[in-house]
């Protein structure tokens, strides 16, 4: 039952097998309707579903409690403060730290709650918020710290990532040319050995087209902007973001829709595993010598 409208059902359950019912209407127009068989319904003894139900009922009773604390909560929010509201209801304030708008360690609800007009301005409860892990919570602003510039000591360590970072994407990047250049001269003794002791491989992809999905959009553009190779493969060493950079050996390009599977049209030399990357960055961090001079920040 109630599956379809209620005047289809009523007009089904009327009816007897075998027979043909008078047109029925409903809002999705005017039915026919012929009752071919009954189907009766498995019972399944209780005990055999007797943990499904006492979940199920768990579940259920839970859900109402939340919906019938959340109804109070909201009501009691409104008209005292988060003190009043704790103290009626038993349960815990917590005050978290300072925190910007465009802060990470809280979810978007919370923030854009904590930052709207009502809130931040007017300094009244917000309403209640439903957050993850069947959460709910009021928020109130209790105290604000004017906007100003951070101190050198408070962004110190973003600024060491940030040069760190930098640094580990440079050496990617020196690498990659260096590979490049060694093939492109004819020296692959020299360009394996630089893959064997930065622990990288090739990654031959075989023939691609402009839409292939054989690689990343930004690699195949990359390699569709490269200059059509002569009698000798072409390598180019190419920047893909802030972490990844990659060596393009092109061998031939063709025209025709056709091409034979097995024809190596682009290799790529990956520097985008995760464990390659995070090795140099902590070579770098154990071994570089940082000197900042603030004067110039």
């Amino acid at each position: 039952m109630g599956v379809m409208m209620p005047e289809f059902e009523a007009k089904v359950f009327s009816m007897k097998v075998g027979e043909v019912g008078a047109p029925v209407k409903t809002e999705f127009g005017y039915h026919v309707i012929k009752l071919n068989a009954i189907q009766v319904g498995d019972i399944k003894p209780f005990e055999s579903v007797r943990d499904d139900l006492t979940k199920l009922y768990k579940q259920t009773q839970a859900q109402k409690l939340l919906y019938d604390l959340t109804e109070q909560l909201t009501n009691l929010a409104y008209e005292v403060s988060l003190e009043e509201v704790a103290d009626q209801m038993s349960l815990k304030l917590n005050t978290s730290e300072f925190f910007t708008q465009n802060n990470t360690q809280h979810e978007q609800k919370f923030t854009d709650a904590a930052f709207s007009d009502v809130v931040f301005n007017k300094g009244e409860n917000s309403e209640p918020i439903e957050l993850s892990g069947d959460r709910v919570l009021v928020l109130r602003v209790k105290d604000k710290l004017a906007q100003r510039q951070k101190s050198f000591n408070e962004v110190k360590g973003e600024i060491n990532t940030h040069l760190t970072t930098l640094l580990a994407k440079t050496f990617v990047d020196n690498i990659a040319q260096k590979i490049s250049e060694s093939l492109t001269k004819g020296d692959t003794e020299a360009a394996q050995v630089l893959m064997d002791k930065n622990q990288l491989k090739w990654n031959k992809v075989g023939w691609i087209k402009r839409d292939s999905s054989k690689a990343d959009v930004i690699i195949v553009n990359k390699v569709f902007a490269l200059t059509k190779p002569g009698d000798s493969t072409t390598y180019s060493a190419q920047s893909l973001n802030k972490r990844d950079s990659i060596v393009i050996a092109l061998s031939k390009v063709k025209t025709s829709n056709k091409a034979p599977s097995n024809a190596l049209a682009r290799s790529l030399l990956n520097f985008e595993s995760d464990e390659t990357f995070k090795g140099i960055l902590t070579t770098l961090r154990n071994n570089a010598d940082l000197e900042i001079f603030i004067e110039r920040l």
